[in-house]
């Protein structure tokens, strides 16, 4: 059998997903691989206003920037708080359609 060296489970954050989290945690520790941890913020859309009506002010990149950061600490969060010691967990927050 090939030696497994790295380990990728996706999260929402939800009840699921922390369960394929242990069990991903499990495997990472019984073959000492390191566990990549990641979560995909949507792209957030740019809509223009139709001609003629005034849009609200909206930063949609400064929008965006808020999901990504409060991605990464609540990933940060949940490798520390469900990730065995000894572990190696990397988080990465992507950008884009997780079901694409």
């Amino acid at each position: 059998m090939l030696p497994i060296k790295n380990i990728l489970c996706p999260t929402d954050f939800s009840d699921p997903s922390y369960e394929a989290l242990k069990i991903s945690d499990e495997l990472a520790a019984h073959f000492g691989a390191t566990l990549h941890i990641i979560n995909v913020v949507p792209l957030v859309p740019i809509v223009e206003a139709p001609i003629g009506v005034e849009s609200a002010s909206f930063n949609v990149a400064s929008y965006q920037q808020e999901l990504e950061g409060q991605a990464q600490k609540s990933l940060k969060n949940l490798a520390e708080q469900k990730i065995s010691r000894g572990v190696t967990a990397v988080t990465e927050v992507l950008i884009g359609n997780a079901a694409g």
